[in-house]
């Protein structure tokens, strides 16, 4: 059985992957851990740009934000 946080993340996962085509998320078995990869529109300063986000949620999900891990060159 799925915690709450779980249930939430995959809820959250659900709305992004439908209505936010430049993020690309991935996560292995573990719905606690995502890879983000927010690709840049084009016409805008970072166009053909992207960006990989690892975010690492606490079982206390939405009280606690989760860990953010920059990947790559910023």
């Amino acid at each position: 059985m799925l915690s709450r946080a779980q249930q939430r993340l995959q809820k959250e996962l659900t709305d992004i992957q439908a209505n936010f085509p430049m993020f690309a998320v991935q996560y292995d078995d573990n719905i606690m851990r995502w890879l983000v990869t927010f690709i840049c529109p084009e016409g805008t300063v970072y166009a053909g740009e992207s960006y990989t986000l690892e975010f690492k949620f606490d079982p206390t999900y939405p009280i606690d934000s989760p860990d953010v891990i920059f990947h790559g060159a910023v």
